[in-house]
């Protein structure tokens, strides 16, 4: 064989398999910069290496041979401007190098335009004993050579170096091969340009030209360069699978004819319906045999995506769906391990659910990188360590470390929505095939599906274990009311009693059949409301307000047992955590010893009262009848002593009398004589009772009342002594020349007395008490020692009695003021 007839048919099939490769490249994306250069590289090496065969098929016309040397110019003018372009695009340096590549396809524009007069190539002329015509260069060519190979095309391998010697990990095996590809291509194709310039060096080299698609086929099959390997597989199977069923056809069809002269239709019509049939399971044997052989690990993705929707619709169960998830994408990606973890929002953690295969030891919180978690996990993509090492993440060493040491090389987010559920875990595939684009399609959309397939059973586990604490503390409840001693009985947001516990049972007369039993629960349900569900008899006393959105109390006194029991019930309103109201609780405390002891308690006060006051009257009389020298002359000493121990009686007595009067006001014996009375001449009196306290303490008394008071029915003695013991209050704990208001208003309902001072004023922890027995406030008690703390409660209970209110206002330092009113309708 002559090596022109040689090169003829390299020629030929270089530029066939350069097509090819073409077309599976831009069929991959048409839209990408990378794959149209490609493809324009491709395309122009096939139109340069066709033509070229064609040229050395021509061995008599030498016309004909200088025409298809001057087509072939034209692919070779512009194989070096869509190399370069190609590198640059691959690098991400389209950008930088934008006015470079226009000049370039300028220039080559140019050239082109001369490429079929003489000044490109001027002549074809023999070779002897190797080659009919060879080209001869003109002095553009010239140009050309030096511009495009030994120009344009060093630059692009040198950007490829600059790159290779900052790249990491398979960013570098991509462009390892490119350069590989690049110096056996271009080294191959200029050993062409020797003859020429009439150098005699054969271009053998031109051989090599064939090598670039097919180390750029093993640079993507290999190491992902351009995402299309499942192109490559699938045109390879479609290709073999018709390539078998063609062969089958044309066998069935050679045979046919052996056998008959001329074979009957229904032999061809059957050919065709088997092979119809036969072509899928073919298909997918190649698809199988590919996948084993040569594409490892490749799988058909939409059937991967319906099997594992099937798998995950039929489970909830949180442990189910990890081994579903890892059976399916193991076999499907053959990778070494796999793992899940769920993602800690608050501590931005990731925490270990399943693992088969990783190394990790007892490890299981992960720390997270919130760079990588705005680059990739939040926008659902996955994530390849690889690629973690090209590109510099600020702080992301800590975690391509423990990537590394766990042999990690993919991680692929789990989202829903705005919302991270979690990640899975890839290590290497067996047969250390990268990921491709393919696989990370595929994991993106499967992310979604096992995202909310986790956060269902995620969701579901919870709920059940939500439902045993919720059972374990429903139980916990029911025992504690079961065993409180007093009743507590709930009504639920429908109006009927949802609760009675075993003493509201007992004591109350309820059973189960009270259950269900509605009740108007208006003006926060009051115990009345009870009476045709509680058969016994009971009474009720109010004691606190009923308010519909208030907690209000009752007293209750109710026979069991021939024993008087009292109980105060509280009514609460019940809301759940996200303050949906439930129903109320009317919760009963057992009074009924404090009452007792209440009563006892009264009973000795009035007792000792009573016994105290006797004496103390007969003491007061003697010491006055001492004082007024009924006994003889004293001294100014005995004189002194003797007033001090008047006085001091004299507080005994105000203590007596004032525990008599609590008493009778507990006794219900405190006497009242209601009249109709002028309020300015109360208000007079009791003024004039405490002049010479108010002249004493240098104090000034203003009184603010309108021009007319009307007359109020109520007991004069007893509101004297109301105004009396406010006023007394104010003028002891305000402090010299202080001010003190006494001011009077009048609606159509109420007279309202208010009587403000410059005081100590009250704490506001010890307000809420001042009303009740015995209690002084702590900076008072401070101030004046002597007190018995019973003024203001007999105050309000005179007050209640006229059916009017007491409120105080009061800040520590700054003054109180007390208030007090009394109707008028009864005028």
């Amino acid at each position: 064989m002559s090596l022109q007839y040689f090169l003829s048919l390299d020629g030929l099939f270089t530029g066939i398999v350069a097509a090819v490769f073409g077309f599976i490249v831009i069929f991959r994306d048409r839209k990408n910069i990378i794959n149209q250069t490609l493809f324009g590289l491709t395309m122009a090496t096939a139109f340069w290496q066709l033509s070229y065969w064609r040229w050395l098929m021509i061995y008599d016309n030498q016309d004909l041979a200088l025409f298809w040397c001057r087509v072939l110019s034209i692919g070779s003018n512009f194989i070096t401007i869509f190399y370069f372009h190609w590198i640059v695009s691959l690098l991400g340096l389209n950008k930088q190098k934008k006015k470079l590549i226009f000049l370039s396809y300028f220039i080559a524009g140019v050239f082109l335009f001369f490429s079929f007069s003489p000044w490109f190539v001027s002549s074809v002329e023999p070779v002897e004993n190797y080659f009919a015509f060879w080209p001869k260069a003109g002095f553009l060519y010239s140009i050309y050579i030096v511009l495009m190979f030994f120009g344009l095309a060093p630059y692009a391998l040198f950007l490829l170096f600059s790159h290779y010697k900052k790249s990491v990990g398979q960013k570098r095996n991509q462009i390892k091969y490119v350069i590989i590809a690049t110096i056996l291509a271009f080294g191959g194709g200029e050993t062409n340009f020797p003859l020429w310039y009439d150098i005699p060096i054969l271009p053998i080299g031109n051989v090599l030209v064939v090598l670039y698609p097919i180390l750029f086929s093993y640079a993507i099959i290999r190491h992902r360069l351009m995402d299309i390997k499942f192109v490559l597989r699938q045109s390879s199977v479609y290709l073999f699978s018709l390539a078998t069923v063609l062969i089958f056809m044309t066998t069935v069809k050679l045979t046919s004819a052996q056998l008959f002269t001329t074979p009957p239709i229904w032999i061809d019509l059957l050919v065709l319906l088997i092979a119809v049939y036969i072509f899928s399971p073919i298909k997918h044997y190649y698809y199988r045999l590919a996948n084993k052989y040569f594409f490892s690990s490749l799988y058909d993705s939409r059937q991967l995506i319906a099997d594992l929707s099937d798998k995950l619709r039929s489970t909830i169960e949180i442990g189910k769906i990890y081994e579903y998830v890892s059976e399916i994408l193991v076999n499907a990606l053959h990778v070494t391990a796999f793992g899940v973890m769920t993602y800690d929002e608050k501590r931005g953690v990731y925490i270990a659910q399943y693992n088969r295969g990783f190394n990790v030891g007892k490890q299981k919180i992960f720390p997270g990188s919130k760079e990588l978690y705005e680059v990739f996990t939040r926008r659902n993509q996955p994530i390849i360590t690889e690629a973690i090492k090209t590109d510099d993440f600020p702080g992301s060493g800590l975690i391509l470390n423990l990537l590394t040491k766990a042999n990690v090389a993919l991680l692929s987010p789990l989202n829903m929505k705005d919302k991270t559920v979690g990640m899975m875990v890839f290590g290497p595939k067996e047969s250390k095939d990268p990921f491709n684009e393919e696989d990370l399609k595929v994991l993106e959309i499967l992310g979604t599906q096992i995202a909310f397939a986790m956060e269902n059973a995620l969701l579901y586990a919870e709920s059940v274990k939500f439902n045993i604490q919720l059972n374990e503390e429903k139980n916990k409840i029911a025992a504690i009311i079961a065993n409180f001693i007093d009743p507590i009985i709930f009504v639920d947001r429908y109006n009927n009693i949802n609760l009675i516990n075993p003493a509201a049972k007992n004591i109350l007369g309820l059973t189960e059949k009270s259950l269900g039993v509605s009740i108007d629960t208006s003006n926060n349900c009051p115990m009345s409301n009870f009476h045709t569900v509680i058969k016994k008899e009971f009474q009720i006393k109010e004691i606190g307000n009923l308010k519909s959105t208030d907690h209000h109390s009752e007293e209750m006194s109710i026979l069991v047992n021939n024993q008087e029991l009292i109980y105060k019930i509280t009514t609460i309103r019940v809301f759940d955590d996200q303050t949906n109201h439930l129903g109320l609780m009317k919760i009963f405390v057992n009074l009924t010893r404090e009452k007792a002891i209440d009563k006892m308690k009264s009973e000795f006060i009035s007792i000792a009262a009573h016994q105290l006051r006797t004496p103390l009257s007969a003491i007061k009389w003697v010491i006055k009848m001492i004082l007024d020298g009924d006994a003889g002359e004293l001294s100014l000493e005995q004189q002194e002593l003797l007033n001090k121990g008047y006085l001091s009686n004299e507080r005994v007595i105000r203590l007596v009398n004032d525990l008599l009067n609590v008493s009778r006001i507990e006794e219900g014996k405190f006497g009242f004589n209601f009249e109709s009375t002028d309020f300015k001449e109360v208000l007079d009196t009791s003024i004039s009772n405490i002049d010479s306290l108010i002249d004493k303490s240098h104090q000034e008394l203003k009184i603010k009342i309108p021009p007319k008071l009307p007359k109020i029915f109520l007991d004069k003695e007893r509101i004297i002594m109301v105004i009396q013991n406010l006023l007394s209050n104010a003028i002891k704990y305000t402090p010299e020349y202080g001010k003190i208001e006494v001011i009077v208003e009048v609606d159509k309902q109420y007279l309202n007395v208010k009587i403000k001072d410059q005081g100590v004023g009250i704490p506001a922890e010890d307000q809420p008490k001042l009303f009740s027995k015995f209690f002084r406030a702590a900076n008072v008690v401070k101030l004046e020692t002597e007190g018995s703390g019973l003024g203001l409660f007999m105050v309000k209970n005179i007050i209640e009695k006229h059916q009017g209110q007491v409120s105080l206002k009061s800040e520590e330092g700054k003054g109180t003021e007390v208030s007090f009113t009394l109707p008028i309708k009864n005028i």
